[in-house]
């Protein structure tokens, strides 16, 4: 589940950083950023919110530091300070 929640907030993510850059290559399009980047603000917001509610976020990602073992990191468990940028 949390990672099911983890990859809805990235893809969400990802969806409003491709809408952005779109919108600076039009004038019109970054004048109306403010009402459709709304849109995508939304879905950003609700996607982290049901992340950290329903995924369990801070319990998931707290328990893996702790029964990782110091000498096998795991590659892409760097992802958690990455959800608190916006």
């Amino acid at each position: 589940m949390y990672r099911q929640f983890q990859r809805d907030y990235q893809d969400a993510k990802q969806a409003y950083d491709d809408a952005l850059s779109e919108a600076r290559k039009d004038p019109h399009a970054l004048e109306n950023w403010p009402t459709t980047g709304a849109t995508y603000r939304l879905r950003v917001n609700d996607a982290y919110d049901r992340l950290l509610s329903l995924g369990h976020r801070k319990n998931v990602e707290s328990t893996r530091k702790t029964h990782r073992p110091a000498q096998h990191p795991r590659p892409n468990d760097s992802y958690s300070g990455e959800l608190d940028a916006d």
